[in-house]
């Protein structure tokens, strides 16, 4: 079974992240090696963990 090749990080600070360099904590952020490396993520994460796909960060505030 493959390993996850991305960074997967525990609270931290989404004004890192986003554009407007406004946020607050993630529980959890995860930023995938490659698209394969998001699939595998999505296909393995619990179906209790809510998940939200934010992109690049642009016109989100959090």
């Amino acid at each position: 079974m493959p390993k996850l090749r991305g960074r997967l990080r525990a609270h931290v600070n989404m004004a890192e992240i986003t554009w407007f360099r406004v946020g607050g904590p993630a529980e959890v952020l995860f930023t995938p090696a490659d698209e394969a490396d998001l699939i595998y993520f999505l296909q393995n994460a619990p179906d209790e963990v809510p998940v939200t796909v934010v992109g690049v960060g642009s016109n989100l505030l959090v």
